[in-house]
C-alpha cells in the first residue's frame, strides 16, 4: 500500500476522534472535568464511538472501510511498518482495529516491539523524538498484551540514564497499571535491592516507587513494608513521602510524623510539606508537629 493511503487513513482517524471528543466534552458540566478518572472514561467513550467510522467506506481509501483497509495488512513486517507510522501519526491511542490486527500476530510481533522499545535513548529530553514516540507506543502495546516478561529488559534501559525520559516513564507507568498484580514482584525486588544496599539509588527509582504504589492500589496488594523501607533509605525522600500518602495505608502516619519530629531541624521545605500533606490525607493530625520554617502564626493556623 502506498504511503499516501496510510497518511489519509490517520488523517481521517484523527479528525473523527477529535470530533468525538468535541461532541462529548460539549455534553458535560465543567465540574465533571476535574473528577478523578473522568478523562480516561471520556477517552474510552470517544474511542468506542469510532465503531461506525471503522465500517464506513472512505473515498480516500478507494471506497475501502478503515476496517477493510487494516485487514489487508497481514504480515508481521507490514504490520510493524503500519505500527511505526501510527505511533507518530495518531493524536491519541492507536486505532482499536490496528491493535486487534496486530494482536493476531502477537507472538511474532512481541520481540520486534520490544526491540523497538529498547533501541532508543532513554535519557531525559525536552521533546519526544519519533523513535521515542514509537518506543512508547510499543511499550503500551506490550502492556496491553500482558507481555510482563518484557518489563525486565525495559527497566534495565530505563534505569541507566541519570534522568530518564518522561515520555517513556509514562508508557512504563501504563504498562505497570495494565499488569498490576504481575509486575509487583519485579518492582519490589528492584527497589529492595537499593534499600538493602545491594546497589546505589538512581533517579529512576523514584518512578519505580510511583509504579509500585499505583500497581499495589489497583491490585489491593500490601506493599507498605517496601514503601517504608524506601522512605527510610532513599536519599531523596519527597516522592516516597508522596507515595505513602497516595497508597492510603494509615501506618504511614506514624512513620511520617516520627520522621518530622526527629529531623525537623534539618528537613528541607519540600519534604516537610509533602509529608504534612500525606499525613493529612491519611487522616492524621499535624497541629502538634514542629514548624521548622515558621510559616504558621500559631498552631491553630495550621490546618489539621
Amino acid at each position: 500500500m502506498q504511503q499516501t493511503y496510510y497518511d489519509q487513513f490517520f488523517q481521517s482517524y484523527n479528525q473523527h476522534l477529535a470530533q468525538a471528543f468535541d461532541r462529548l466534552t460539549g455534553q458535560v458540566e465543567e465540574e465533571q472535568l476535574s473528577q478523578p478518572g473522568f478523562y480516561e472514561q471520556l477517552r474510552n467513550t470517544a474511542m468506542n464511538s469510532l465503531r461506525d467510522w471503522y465500517d464506513e467506506p472512505l473515498p480516500e481509501l478507494n471506497q475501502l472501510s478503515p476496517a477493510d483497509f487494516v485487514s489487508q495488512v497481514e504480515t508481521p513486517a507490514d504490520l510493524l511498518d503500519f505500527f511505526k507510522i501510527a505511533a507518530v501519526a495518531c493524536d491519541e491511542e492507536l486505532p482499536d482495529i490496528l491493535k486487534q490486527q496486530m494482536g493476531k500476530q502477537a507472538p511474532d510481533l512481541s520481540p520486534r516491539l520490544l526491540q523497538l522499545a529498547c533501541d532508543v535513548p532513554y535519557m531525559a529530553a525536552e521533546t519526544a523524538s519519533e523513535p521515542v514516540q514509537t518506543a512508547a507506543a510499543a511499550i503500551r502495546l506490550l502492556g496491553e498484551w500482558g507481555r510482563v516478561s518484557a518489563l525486565e529488559p525495559l527497566l534495565d534501559r530505563f534505569v541507566n540514564p541519570a534522568a530518564p525520559h518522561e515520555y517513556l516513564a509514562d508508557a512504563l507507568h501504563e504498562f505497570c497499571r495494565q499488569n498490576a498484580q504481575a509486575v509487583l514482584p519485579l518492582l519490589q525486588r528492584r527497589l529492595l535491592e537499593a534499600s538493602s544496599g545491594k546497589r546505589d539509588w538512581k533517579t529512576a527509582d523514584e518512578y519505580l516507587l510511583i509504579f509500585l504504589t499505583d500497581a499495589a492500589k489497583i491490585s489491593s496488594t500490601d506493599v507498605f513494608d517496601t514503601l517504608r523501607s524506601c522512605f527510610k533509605k532513599m536519599p531523596q525522600k519527597v516522592i516516597a513521602a508522596v507515595c505513602l500518602g497516595d497508597y492510603g495505608d494509615g501506618r504511614g502516619v506514624a512513620l511520617l510524623r516520627s520522621y518530622i519530629e526527629r529531623h525537623h531541624q534539618d528537613i528541607d521545605r519540600q519534604l516537610y510539606y509533602e509529608a504534612l500533606s500525606s499525613i493529612k490525607r491519611l487522616g492524621g493530625q499535624t497541629n502538634d508537629l514542629p514548624d521548622p520554617f515558621h510559616d504558621f502564626d500559631s498552631r491553630t493556623s495550621q490546618p489539621s
